[in-house]
């Protein structure tokens, strides 16, 4: 039986003594597979254990190779322990799955650890886990991570009480880094569906064990760093220059969706609310023509004090701010977080938002708003935590309060610290940093996708590499809704400390796409502008998927909407009617802006005219369509918060066909909006309904987008 260690000479010498007293056991070959040699070539890591064992072409984005797939079934289940040291923080479950600490090692909250081991009494130490499927194995596989060398013998059981001994060894300290412990051996004549692992902590204190599995194959399984395989990054980092970093530290970068203002924090520095002694004051930059960054500026007052002050997140419209802390009427910063909105006269003061049942057991803290205003993403520890930092999802139930935190669930969250969460503009996909999943350094940078509204269903975290991810620790991503860029902090080529760089994305680590969406928002009646809210629904189930707010002074609004969807949007404001607009974006597969599109608000009063641009009928004929109920059901509203207003409903079409099928076409579907409204609850004296055929166009008649702006459903205040 031969012994291998990619360790120093003197450990070879060493094992190969221990050859001669073990091999009457069992004929077996045994491999350490330490850190280094994981595959690590050109910056990227080789991805050896995949799920059949086919050979494949890898791509780490700089290198291409063949690596061969190993199938290798990790432990599910834990069926008994001696000891461990917490029920989370290196808990027994901890060994369950894949290895999520090697293949950099160290000591992991992600790993088990006995408790005898963890206090280095003699006391010995073992766990047995199950496999969920029954294997003829040939190698076993022990991922240790820490201290290695306590291992002193590995049992493997089938289902009728079978059991076999295939490693034994006598515990010892060991030179060899943390990594894989293989173990070959001929088939087994039973299948393993249970394995046992003894430890000697007496002799090895502090020894880990992040990943137990076998597998069927003699190809050795190595640990691996859950990558895109096909990622490629076209582009180095880029230092965002010194008109934004300096000697000082710069941190926490927030892009806006529209990725044209850049907000950040800045330490220690001279120019600080508080002097050189103020820890974290906002400061703001924005885009110039030539695509670079103007000379950042302190946001000041009421945003900065002498405390701790820092952006968490930006709405859509960019006129919201998510703040860390609650602002206190004394000036002290409380736990919590603050929202601030655009006035004409600035930032107003920020207002607390109120969580329920929130708590917070960690001295740091995360926050993110999601662009919608609807979710709101924090990194807190709680009781129910799985160790450290999770990340919890609130639904806002009213003005400033939010749900009691929901845990977003063990796919995402880690005994490890998980914090700096982003939800991309598409509202699914996460961007967080975390050091409980496989990285290159102290923490990195992953992506998840949302699957469900139940916010516990997300895909496995993929690290976005080694070309955004670094030795160090790697936080605070944010990426505009255009998915081109993304921007974080990093102390490699930095002017000072940390520094704010950027980096464009490959196609394959991009949000979904989506849509933005630039407008103004007028007064029908005098062509001028109207500070508004803006609310936008899918069709035809008429859900609100977010809201907006306007430029309070030049009415201008932006929104950010997910393709794939067909919405309708309007403004709102008080003694105005909003007029709906309708975006089917079912078919867009890619980023986009759509600019100009001017939503009307009509002032209410008599003559007032408000085209229903949300209205749908089947072709050629007066039943209306689903999607058309959401937008029937806010005039219902509307005229029953204006009991004393009748409406005439007037019906119109292009001049498509005869005269006689348009006024008949025109007055049915008159008819059937009024039928729908007085089904709603609205007396029938009311509302009044009248064909107008194609008698009153809007639009040229002679393009396929004047005949459709000319058939439309309208309603006019006739009495108020």
């Amino acid at each position: 039986m031969n012994l291998i260690f990619s360790t120093p000479q003197m450990v070879l010498i060493m094992a190969a003594l221990f050859l001669k007293m073990v091999s009457s056991f069992c004929s077996a070959q045994i491999k350490w597979e330490d850190s280094t040699a994981t595959g690590l070539i050109a910056g990227s890591f080789i991805r050896s254990c995949y799920p059949s064992d086919k050979i494949s072409e890898t791509d780490t984005g700089e290198i291409k190779y063949k690596a061969v797939k190993v199938n290798v079934q990790w432990a599910y289940k834990v069926t008994g322990f001696s000891s461990q040291y917490s029920n989370t923080v290196k808990a027994a479950h901890q060994i369950l799955g894949k290895p999520n600490v090697l293949p950099t090692g160290g000591s992991s909250p992600c790993a088990w650890a006995s408790k005898a081991g963890m206090l280095g009494t003699g006391k010995l130490a073992f766990i047995r886990v199950a496999f969920e499927k029954p294997v003829k194995a040939q190698q076993v596989a022990v991922a240790v991570n820490f201290n290695p060398g306590a291992v002193e013998k590995i049992i493997l059981y089938g289902a009728r009480n079978e059991e076999k001994v295939i490693y034994q060894n006598t515990a010892s300290k060991s030179l060899a880094k943390p990594g894989i412990l293989n173990v070959f051996f001929e088939q087994l004549p039973f299948e393993v569906t249970e394995g046992a692992l003894f430890l000697n902590p007496g002799v090895v204190p502090g020894c880990e064990i992040d990943a137990f599995g076998i597998s069927a194959s003699h190809d050795t399984v190595k640990a691996e760093i859950n990558i895109i395989r096909t990622v490629q990054y076209s582009f180095q980092k880029e230092n965002l220059g010194k008109y934004i970093n300096t000697k000082s530290d710069e941190a926490g970068p927030v892009v806006s969706p529209g990725g044209k203002e850049l907000y950040f924090v800045r330490k220690f520095a001279p120019e600080n609310m508080g002097g050189s002694k103020d820890e974290d004051d906002i400061w703001y930059s924005q885009q110039v023509k030539d695509g670079n960054w103007s000379l950042a500026v302190n946001l000041g007052s009421p945003l900065n004090t002498k405390e701790n002050n820092f952006v968490q997140s930006v709405s859509f419209d960019g006129k919201s701010l998510l703040l860390g802390n609650v602002y206190s009427k004394k000036g002290q910063m409380l736990p919590g977080c603050s929202l601030t909105h655009k006035t004409n006269d600035g930032w107003s003061v920020p207002l607390a938002q109120e969580i329920d049942s929130f708590i917070n057991l960690n001295q740091y803290v995360n926050y993110y708003l999601s662009g919608c205003g609807k979710f709101l993403l924090m990194a807190v520890e709680t009781d129910s935590s799985n160790g450290g930092l999770d990340l919890y999802v609130s639904f806002k139930t009213g003005e400033n309060h939010w749900s009691k935190p929901k845990n977003i669930g063990r796919q995402i969250n880690t005994a490890a610290n998980d914090f700096s969460p982003f939800l991309a503009a598409d509202g699914i996909t996460l961007y967080y940093s975390t050091s409980g999943w496989s990285g290159y350094g102290k923490e990195d940078f992953f992506m998840s996708r949302r699957f469900d509204d139940t916010w516990t269903n997300w895909s496995e975290p993929l690290n976005l590499g080694p070309v955004v991810n670094t030795a160090g620790s790697d936080t605070k991503y944010s990426v505009p809704a255009s998915g081109e860029f993304a921007y974080f902090t990093s102390t490699a080529n930095s002017l000072g400390l940390h520094d704010i760089f950027r980096i464009k994305l490959p196609e394959i680590v991009k949000l979904k796409p989506v849509v933005l969406v630039k407008g103004t928002v007028w007064n029908d009646k005098n062509n001028q502008p109207v500070s508004a809210e803006i609310i936008y629904e899918t069709l035809p189930d008429g859900k609100e998927v977010g809201r907006a707010r306007t430029d309070p002074n030049t009415g201008e609004y932006t929104i950010v909407l997910p393709a794939g969807y067909n919405y309708s949007f309007r403004a709102i404001a008080d003694d105005f009617i909003g007029v709906a607009q309708n975006l089917n974006l079912t078919e867009v597969t890619e980023y986009a802006e759509f600019e100009q599109r001017s939503l009307r608000l009509a002032p209410i009063e008599i003559g007032t005219i408000v085209t229903l641009n949300n209205i749908f009928f089947d072709y050629a004929n007066a039943n209306l369509k689903p999607e058309s109920f959401s937008e029937l059901n806010r005039v219902a509203e509307f005229l029953k918060s204006n009991s004393g207003i009748k409406i005439e409903i007037g019906g119109h079409t292009d001049n498509s066909g005869s005269d006689a099928t348009n006024d008949k076409l025109s007055k049915n579907r008159a008819q059937a909006v009024a039928d729908y409204l007085i089904n709603s609850g609205i007396d029938a004296s009311r509302i009044t309904a009248v064909g107008y055929g194609k008698n009153r166009t809007v639009a040229d008649n002679s393009t396929e987008e004047g005949k459709a702006k000319n058939r439309r459903v309208e309603f006019t205040i006739i009495k108020k």
